[in-house]
């Protein structure tokens, strides 16, 4: 993630991988209440990634509720994490016991 976009905060981070997690586009008053933050927080999270061209924001389902999704470029990204996650080892992997 570092690689792909170095200047993000791991609150904004966290936020990505919020949007990441659905397969549709999430409400900001759900972003808000699943990353713990505030509304300006949020939205200036959301902010940082639409610079970077990780994420759009449009209109949700009900017209009139802002909501944010993937771009493509976010897409590539949320790919490669999920790549690189499955080629490591686990974190919590049991050690081996020698016999």
């Amino acid at each position: 993630m570092r690689e792909a976009a170095p200047t993000l905060s791991l609150a904004q981070i966290i936020t990505f991988l919020h949007v990441a997690d659905e397969d549709e586009s999430v409400p900001m008053i759900d972003l808000q209440r699943r990353t713990a933050t505030s509304a300006v927080q949020a939205w200036r999270n959301v902010q940082a990634l639409t610079t970077l061209g990780l994420v759009r924001v449009g209109r949700w389902k009900m017209g009139s509720i802002t909501a944010v999704e993937l771009s493509s470029a976010g897409q590539d990204l949320a790919a490669r994490l999920d790549a690189t996650i499955h080629g490591s080892s686990p974190i919590a992997a049991p050690a081996s016991v020698a016999t």
